[in-house]
């Protein structure tokens, strides 16, 4: 079992303690560097080419189970290494919508190129269809003369020069706004919740591992109706209609919050020793 962890991580709360529990586990892992936009890894120290770029890494000797943890842009490397199960992805929210249905909170969504879609003319809420990191979602308010408009957001972020991660035929969601009143970030792995963070208690971030049995059970009942992935992470709301689905992400590119990392770690060498037989 080896993980192959992006340094990008150090930027993560949760860094410290997964490299922590890693070495407390035994469990062998990786550093790598991940150039930004680049399908390839570097070395941790410079090994440059004659025109001053790093020169790409090839870690084909690893054998066994491997997880990958670090950006979306991982499953690129991962895919290209061949790594079992390597990158864990994590389905659309059409996908979501179709298999939960009312329990998802934009079950009212509808969905269109971002080059091509139309904005309503009231706030809404727009994101990416996959968990794909092209932009994060995002709140607009036609009524608010001194904010960003729909319109400018889209032409700059297609527009940035070089590379985009958000080309014309990106699939958007739009979306009504609704009242949340706290979020929840659920670790579902091998079928069943093993971990769990609180994040966000209105439109405050706040972190903290004490996520009422509620919300976990509530995540368990949706898992039970449709399980898309070996491991995957559920963001669960609080709202006035009770909890709802907000989204599911990647579990190998999700951010840690507050969630139990001896749980996280021991669960995933579980599931990839089980996964790769």
């Amino acid at each position: 079992m080896q993980w192959i962890v992006n340094t990008c991580l150090r930027r993560e709360g949760g860094y410290d303690a997964l490299i922590y529990q890693l070495e407390r586990q035994n469990t062998p892992y990786t550093l790598v560097r991940k150039p930004p936009m680049a399908p390839y890894l570097c070395a941790m120290h410079d090994d440059l080419d004659e025109d001053g770029h790093n020169k790409p890494i090839m870690l084909d000797h690893i054998n066994g189970p491997v997880f990958v943890t670090g950006t979306t842009s991982m499953q690129a490397v991962s895919e290209a290494h061949g790594w079992n199960p390597g990158y864990l992805t994590a389905p659309s929210q059409q996908e979501g919508i179709e298999h939960w249905g009312d329990h998802m909170l934009n079950r009212e969504a509808r969905w269109g190129r971002i080059d091509e879609i139309v904005a309503p003319d009231h706030a809404f809420f727009v994101r990416p269809d996959l968990d794909l990191k092209a932009f994060s979602g995002t709140v607009f308010e036609p009524s608010n003369p001194s904010a960003e408009t729909f319109e400018e957001f889209r032409t700059r972020i297609m527009n940035i020069k070089g590379w985009t991660n958000c080309p014309p035929d990106t699939l958007v969601m739009i979306a009504p706004i609704q009242e949340i009143w706290s979020e929840y970030r659920c670790y579902v792995i091998d079928g069943e919740v093993k971990t769990a963070s609180r994040y966000k208690t209105g439109n405050r971030v706040a972190y903290s591992d004490e996520v009422g049995d509620m919300f976990i059970r509530y995540a368990n009942e949706r898992v039970a109706e449709w399980n898309p992935r070996p491991a995957f992470v559920m963001d669960i709301a609080h709202t006035p209609n009770g909890p709802k689905i907000i989204e599911t992400n990647a579990i190998s590119s999700s951010g840690f919050y507050a969630i139990d990392m001896n749980i996280f770690v021991g669960e995933m060498n579980a599931l990839c020793e089980k996964i790769a037989g």
